[in-house]
């Protein structure tokens, strides 16, 4: 954190802050510790100018990952305790402090009048009698360090002394103040001001602290998690055992258990032979399991698919099965990141619960008991508030009434991240949630975007069609509507939403530069180069504009609107931005060249288009560059039929 960036202006500090903070973030999902696994230090003041290590005889030598230590004398017997807080378990330690020294000493709290009430930044000095010229100090501070805040009681340590000559409290911004008449083995409230110290007397503790041993639990290689807040689930698709593509039916029976095996896992294998031995119990459930060897697949390339088939027909599985594919697995891989902070690689076997509405509801890693997963089957249909205290391992009040899974913002990680089917699955299950009419409308809207990237037209003018009935006033919202409604041909109702998204947003580029596209594929020249010109003007840089607008000033038919001085100036403008590497863009110049009477320009420019087009395999686009350049090479200019 010392090299975070003091500002929010874009630089090469911030970026490497931020790169810095994203690999660090990346090594704790993965479980690593920032400390290493170094054991707590604990040190002894001598007295002097030296410390001694004492964190063995302390017992504070734990090998926790530390995040935050508050001291407090939480048994009210005049000695510090501590609480310790980790990032991994136990997450909260507390250490009570039994010394028996025979020691003395005093506690005081603050009080502010014309400082700050809970007297922030005071500076108190305890005088022991018979050592005056050596005074106790301490600092009232608002933090102790990361994360953590000690009580606002200052207990000074008196050794031996068992009288207090007076107490110095320096107030912030204020004069000193001087109290007398304080006593060892005594709480004070001394309030600014007052001259007279306060006695506090400590109440009674009702709950009683009985030390005890943390064991840390022993290494297992099973792991359950009941999902509270369940995940929708994308539609899976795998190979059966003869090869033939099936889609793995999630919703419409109680429940579905996925379960990831390979031929060479003996706990998977042991684990396909108990759910076949207890096949009428599982049936009776209501429960269909689905098998899916994950052979030959990932980083581990063990196994052979045909080993798989032979050990399922050796054990007489009764249940569906096949084989697993990348797809599926990177699918099952984002819904463990989305549920579980610490990443690990996917361990086999795991085994995926999903509802009778197609949620993931269970992840089992490891082999799972039939007892164990009978009974979570039964609690499929159970109400959140009782899923809640199934789901946890000890009883409890809950501070809110439900637990809202933030189901649309995964659903944006997840379609950033490439997983259409994913996301969409989670967006719909947003909706089913209700959301307010401004939430609903964005996921409508990002619903619709993502249908109309797939060539999906029905859904997405049905999705943003929605967006702009919750959001009238959305320029987004149009311009998306616009885009879905062009596709499907309706270029009268696209234009009239162009509109409107420009009349709510003058400064929308896009919107101008997709309304021009529109009119260029209807013929309309004239009106799609101006409004090329108007995406330009609001955004110098927006070169497929430039690119677009280029391209009528060099071929169009229409004399009135050809202008080849402008069109090089474009053109050249956008392929120095590529460093003459976009072979389109080439096409462009070289066709503004010919008008420009450039012609071996032209024709230059025409053979490094072809160069990068045979480059990339696109015979289409060489053989019209090709017919072009016989065009310039007889000084004749291109025109657009």
């Amino acid at each position: 954190m010392s090299r975070s960036p003091l500002d929010v202006v874009p630089s090469t500090e911030a970026q490497e802050y931020q790169d810095a903070t994203s690999a660090l973030h990346r090594l704790m999902r993965q479980g690593k510790s920032f400390s290493g696994r170094e054991r707590k230090c604990c040190f002894l003041n001598t007295g002097g100018e030296r410390f001694a290590n004492i964190s063995a005889v302390s017992g504070l030598d734990f090998a926790d990952d530390g995040r935050a230590l508050a001291s407090v004398d939480w048994d009210l017997d005049g000695d510090l305790d501590l609480w310790l807080a980790n990032r991994t378990g136990p997450r909260v330690r507390f250490m009570r402090n039994d010394t028996r020294a025979g020691n003395h000493f005093v506690a005081v709290r603050l009080e502010g009048r014309s400082c700050n009430r809970d007297a922030i930044g005071a500076r108190v000095s305890v005088f022991p009698r018979g050592a005056e010229d050596r005074p106790l100090i301490r600092t009232l501070r608002a933090g102790e360090g990361y994360l953590s805040q000690s009580s606002k009681w200052l207990v000074f340590g008196l050794g031996a002394t068992t009288q207090v000559d007076r107490v110095e409290v320096r107030w912030p911004g204020a004069a000193t103040q001087e109290f007398q008449g304080l006593e060892a083995d005594r709480w004070y409230h001394l309030v600014e001001s007052l001259e007279s110290p306060q006695p506090w007397q400590p109440h009674e503790r009702k709950v009683q602290l009985t030390p005890a041993p943390v064991e840390e639990p022993a290494e297992s290689d099973r792991a359950r998690c009941l999902v509270v807040g369940r995940l929708p689930v994308a539609p899976w698709s795998y190979e059966d055992m003869a090869g033939r593509r099936e889609t793995l039916a999630l919703s419409g029976n109680r429940g579905v258990l996925v379960n990831l095996w390979a031929s060479w896992c003996g706990p998977c294998v042991k684990e396909l032979g108990e759910f076949a031995r207890r096949r009428a119990e599982i049936e009776s459930a209501g429960l269909r399991i689905v098998a899916l060897s994950v052979d030959g697949l990932g980083d581990d390339d063990r196994g052979d698919p045909r080993r798989a088939a032979e050990l399922l027909a050796e054990i007489g599985f009764p249940f569906a099965a096949g084989r697993a594919n990348e797809r599926l697995l990177d699918s099952v891989e984002l819904l463990r990141t989305s549920l579980f902070y610490l990443f690990r690689p996917l361990p086999v076997p795991t085994s995926l619960l999903i509802d009778g509405r197609g949620r993931l509801a269970a992840v089992y890693e490891g082999p799972v008991e039939v007892e164990e997963l009978l009974r979570d089957v039964a609690a499929l249909e159970v109400s959140d508030e009782a899923l809640r205290d199934l789901a946890t391992p000890l009883p409890g009040r809950w501070h809110t009434p439900t637990i809202i899974t933030p189901l649309a913002e995964m659903a944006g990680q997840a379609f950033r991240a490439g997983y259409q089917d994913e996301a969409i699955a989670f967006y719909r299950g947003a909706l089913e949630e209700g959301p307010e009419p401004a939430r609903a409308a964005d996921i409508h809207f990002d619903l619709g975007t993502i249908f109309t990237a797939r060539n999906d037209t029905r859904a997405a003018l049905a999705h943003l069609g929605e967006a702009v009935r919750l959001r009238p006033n959305d320029a987004a919202a149009h311009r998306g509507l616009a885009l879905a409604l062009a596709h499907d041909g309706k270029t009268a109702e696209s234009r009239r939403h162009y509109e409107e998204a420009m009349r709510h947003d003058p400064a929308d580029a896009e919107a101008h530069f997709e309304l021009a596209n529109l009119l260029l594929e209807t013929a309309h020249m004239a009106e799609a180069a101006d409004e090329y010109r108007e995406a330009l003007r609001l955004r110098a840089d927006h070169y497929a504009a430039a690119n677009n607008l280029a391209w009528i000033l060099a071929t169009s038919r229409d004399a009135a609107l050809r202008d080849g001085t402008r069109a090089v100036e474009l053109a050249e403008l956008i392929c120095q931005s590529t460093k003459q590497e976009d072979p389109n863009w080439l096409n462009t110049l070289a066709a503004a060249y010919a008008e420009a009477g450039r012609w071996e320009d032209a024709v230059a420019t025409t053979r490094r288009a072809i160069d990068l087009f045979k480059g990339r395999n696109q015979t289409t686009a060489v053989d019209k560059a090709t017919r072009r350049l016989a065009l310039y090479e007889s000084r004749q200019p291109y025109r657009e039929p």
